[in-house]
């Protein structure tokens, strides 16, 4: 899968990567790279970049064991602008 620095691009990949995100909230990395095949790092770097741009919310999870970790979602602006594309394709 081809992932675009934004997200919001326009291709058949895009809608599928974005109903699962919009399916799956709370994430983590290694869910997302297993489902769709990608490189942690082409994935982690296009993360921080969408959560620059307000796409995604990054959340700690409780401390355990090990290195600090984090779920991901959807932000509200995200979310928004999904339903704004799907009502579109209607």
């Amino acid at each position: 899968m081809r992932l675009h620095k934004d997200i919001f691009k326009i291709t058949k990949e895009n809608k599928i990567f974005l109903k699962y995100l919009y399916l799956h909230p709370r994430f983590v990395i290694s869910e997302v790279i297993e489902e769709f095949e990608l490189a942690y790092n082409t994935f982690f770097n296009h993360l921080q970049e969408w959560e620059a741009q307000g796409y995604i919310v990054k959340e700690k999870m409780p401390p355990k064991l090990g290195a600090v970790k984090f779920k991901y979602s959807l932000s509200e602006k995200a979310i928004e602008l999904l339903k704004e594309i799907w009502d579109m394709e209607l």
